[in-house]
């Protein structure tokens, strides 16, 4: 009967597994150390990322970080990008213009207003070696100029060689102040096409436009074509 009423004598004496917690438990408690430790030394460097950081604390170009300026009472142009599988990493990616109107230079003795064009934008992607970007202006055909006969816009595009869009660093661009269709062409929608000449075909575009009329009517997109010109999109005008 005593021998019952005594309680085991290994219950009564702690173990010395008890002490220290069973195999899995220690396990657990380093792995959770462990990450806890990595997450802290992670944080600067995620940290560093999400800011658009570099290790010398230089800002990486982005779009929204390396927004271009715009100029004062400018317009934001609709854009239309057009991607192209031969220049994926170029697109277009804003674009800005101020519109004037005024007298037309080669007739300022005529009241019909002229009127003139300063374009700005932000491109991605860098403009190939061999190839030079320029503007390329079309009227839309469903749209009417102020003329008493409303003629409705051509739908041809005119090369402007003169004024090749030349990217900074960032992408940025802009162009000087220059006319923008004719007298009277107010009410008419242009698109400021971006295309991509291949300096070797130049000379095809300067043979296509040596007509008087190709000069004055513009080319269709056959003749780009021809030229090898690549169009990566536009932006709307409305005038």
């Amino acid at each position: 009967m005593s021998s019952e009423a005594q309680p085991p004598q290994q219950e009564a004496q702690p173990s010395q597994q008890a002490d220290s917690g069973p195999p899995w438990l220690r396990i657990t408690l380093a792995l959770v150390a462990a990450a806890t430790a990595i997450a802290i030394a992670l944080i600067p460097v995620l940290t560093s990322l999400l800011s658009g950081k570099n290790d010398s604390g230089d800002r990486h170009p982005t779009a929204q970080s390396a927004t271009c300026p715009l100029a004062e009472s400018s317009t934001t142009a609709s854009v239309v990008s057009h991607q192209s599988a031969s220049y994926p990493d170029l697109r277009l990616q804003q674009m800005s213009y101020k519109l004037t109107y005024g007298h037309h230079e080669a007739a300022p003795h005529v009241d019909a207003p002229a009127m003139r064009l300063e374009p700005a934008g932000q491109i991605t992607g860098g403009v190939p070696a061999d190839q030079t970007l320029y503007p390329f202006l079309w009227a839309d055909p469903h749209t009417r100029d102020n003329t008493p006969q409303h003629h409705p816009g051509p739908g041809r595009y005119f090369w402007h060689q003169n004024t090749p869009i030349q990217p900074d660093s960032r992408g940025c661009w802009n162009l000087p102040e220059s006319p923008l269709g004719y007298s009277d062409a107010q009410g008419l929608t242009f698109r400021f096409y971006f295309g991509l000449v291949p300096r070797t075909q130049e000379p095809c575009l300067r043979k296509l436009l040596s007509s008087r009329s190709a000069e004055q009517n513009g080319l269709d997109g056959e003749a780009l074509s021809a030229c090898s010109v690549t169009l990566l999109g536009y932006g709307i005008i409305p005038t």
